[in-house]
């Protein structure tokens, strides 16, 4: 999962804020970002995730086999994704624009507060450089979930949220 995070992090562009009503939002202790929660109906299909975002102002910005919404300042995206051997949503993913290391402080512990759980400093090397990743599980709606948190050090953050294989 680490791995394929890293890998498709230059494939979508996206996030850092929020300015959706409709899901919960609520500012980090310091207040550096608005901290996003993506839909967590898992099984759910696509049209079941397009009717859940529906109410929101979030704009549906890729529809074939995954969904993504960008937020209407371009400041963040969520991606869902979807598969047959886990019938339906087994995956959310929530980039934030823009690095620091306190926003990137504050995500990990925002992380770590909603969902009762302790993140894992990791690094890993990949083609020569250095990435560091927050890894760790829980259980969100039901489920049991892997949570990994990254950042390629200078225009995003990662957040991903996925049911095990």
């Amino acid at each position: 999962m680490a791995l394929f995070a890293i890998t498709s992090v230059p494939l979508l562009t996206s996030c850092g804020g929020n300015d959706d009503d409709t899901s919960t939002n609520e500012e980090t202790s310091k207040g550096y970002v608005d901290y996003v929660e993506p839909c967590f109906e898992w099984g759910a299909t696509l049209e079941q995730v397009k009717n859940y975002m529906a109410g929101s102002s979030w704009q549906l910005t890729f529809d074939q086999n995954m969904l993504m919404y960008t937020n209407a300042k371009g400041t963040c995206s969520i991606s869902y994704m979807f598969r047959g051997s886990t019938p339906g949503l087994y995956y959310d993913m929530v980039q934030y624009v823009g690095y620091s290391e306190s926003k990137l402080s504050d995500i990990v512990s925002e992380t770590e507060k909603r969902y009762k759980t302790t993140l894992t400093k990791q690094q890993e090397k990949v083609e020569g450089k250095t990435y560091t990743q927050y890894l760790g599980n829980a259980t969100i709606n039901g489920k049991y979930v892997g949570i990994l948190v990254t950042s390629d050090y200078s225009t995003q953050i990662t957040v991903i949220i996925a049911i095990p294989d």
